[in-house]
């Protein structure tokens, strides 16, 4: 019996206390590695924990003088792929400051 009580104290200590909690700096870096790519549609997935934005890149095919009316009606048939090119997850207690961000640089129409 006395064991138990030692474990739970154990489990009582390990949570986090909130008068503790400290700022910490965060430097941002992009690495030169990182490519930058043209995002021509995108999805927003809304979940009970924040939304899952999908970027996506769509490349056309080459249609030249020359190309046959056969090959652009194959082209329109089958139509072209939109390639994800980025996922990002935007946890729901940032959401409305990513909103703000947004809508603090739209374009006047």
């Amino acid at each position: 019996m006395a064991d138990d009580n030692k474990e739970e104290n154990k489990t009582q200590e390990a949570q986090p206390d909130a008068s503790r909690k400290q700022e910490v700096r965060i430097s941002f870096r992009i690495p030169t590695r990182l490519p930058s790519v043209i995002a021509h549609h995108l999805t927003v997935q809304p979940s009970e924990d924040g939304v899952l934005l999908s970027f996506y890149e769509v490349i056309p095919p080459l249609i030249r003088n020359n190309t046959s009316d056969d090959e652009i009606k194959k082209i329109r048939d089958i139509g072209v792929t939109a390639e994800c090119v980025s996922k990002v997850f935007v946890p729901g207690s940032r959401y409305e400051g990513f909103v703000e961000a947004m809508e603090s640089i739209l374009l006047p129409k």
